[in-house]
């Protein structure tokens, strides 16, 4: 519809305030600092989640071909725009291959750090709660990891809802969306 055109709300909030949060100590720094920073961290999480998938892999075959599509995915466009736009979804591949990698180590203190990454991945991008949902029921037995996940989420809950600056930044994070 032409005559409603100007109407149309579109919303470019993609980053919860809890992802801002964690920028906000270096929100003084000038804008090439980002760009260099965010190139280089998307280069350091990409071999970071090479690296763990390589070890969770049993097959010589699959350990080779890991790094070479990691490699070969640096040429694609999707890799420019990733790097050009400062975009954080290596930042999450990366936290989903933690909780991953934790979770196939099966010891208590990787299912903590299994838990912690699977909450900041939620605090995050909350959309990843589907994940969250699945992870708790197929690992509902591994008490050490749904604890601490739960726990920090609750933390934070709590930190939202007494905090009327992060509440207000959550309502409006949740309006826009």
């Amino acid at each position: 519809d032409a005559s409603n055109y100007y109407a149309l709300k579109i919303s470019n909030i993609t980053s919860s305030p809890f992802y801002h949060s964690l920028l906000y100590t270096t929100c003084d720094k000038p804008q090439y600092f980002f760009a260099f920073f965010f190139l280089w961290l998307n280069y350091l999480l990409l071999a970071l989640v090479t690296i763990i998938f390589c070890l969770l892999s049993n097959q010589i075959i699959v350990k080779w071909m890991i790094p070479s599509i990691s490699v070969l995915f640096t040429f694609s466009l999707s890799w420019q725009m990733q790097t050009a736009n400062g975009q954080y979804y290596f930042q999450l591949a990366f936290l989903i291959a933690v909780v991953i990698y934790g979770i196939w180590r099966n010891t208590r203190s990787w299912d903590v750090v299994s838990g912690v990454c699977l909450a900041c991945l939620v605090l995050i991008k909350p959309t990843a709660l589907i994940l969250a949902i699945a992870f708790f029921f197929v690992f509902m037995r591994r008490k050490s990891f749904i604890f601490s996940c739960s726990a920090l989420l609750i933390v934070y809950g709590f930190f939202v809802f007494t905090s009327p600056f992060q509440l207000s930044l959550w309502e409006e994070y949740l309006a826009a969306i």
